[in-house]
């Protein structure tokens, strides 16, 4: 399988510890398999950085090992997706258990929606239904070395 990265330098090598914490699905490395997605990512940061958008294609390597790792997906926006998210955005002490979690990309607006939800002007009901009716895509989030050993710079 065929992912992006989007960012504004070449990755080679995938280090965690450079990863930022309090992302949706917590630290870790983030792909899509929406090009298009990882290209805005990629013009995104280089606005930010001041720099040039680039983007890193992997293959997810999936064999008889695929086995040995721990994957959470979450197939669509839902209550056990929009929970997960806000304790990996909210809490210092959340740490789940998964290798790769893959799932909707909280998309523009949707950091406003789940303030809302936190500050109790909305219920997690309007939460998901406001969310299912954007545009989303999906992420995997490589959380730890044994996931990142499934990918392979293309």
């Amino acid at each position: 399988m065929i992912l992006f990265h989007g960012s504004d330098s070449s990755i080679d090598e995938i280090n965690l510890g450079r990863c930022k914490p309090f992302k949706d699905f917590g630290q870790g490395f983030y792909l899509t398999p929406s090009q298009k997605y990882s290209e805005s990512m990629a013009e995104a940061v280089a606005i930010i950085n001041g720099t040039k958008p680039v983007v890193n294609t992997f293959f997810f390597i999936i064999d008889q090992t695929i086995e040995d790792v721990r994957i959470k997906v979450f197939g669509k926006p839902n209550k056990e997706w929009a929970d997960f998210v806000i304790k990996n955005r909210t809490n210092n002490f959340y740490s789940h258990r998964y290798d790769i979690v893959v799932g909707p990309v909280l998309r523009e607006g949707g950091a406003v929606l789940f303030r809302k939800y936190l500050d109790g002007l909305i219920d997690i009901q309007t939460l998901i239904e406001k969310i299912k009716i954007g545009d989303y895509s999906i992420q995997y989030c490589f959380c730890t070395d044994k996931a990142i050993r499934k990918l392979r710079k293309a």
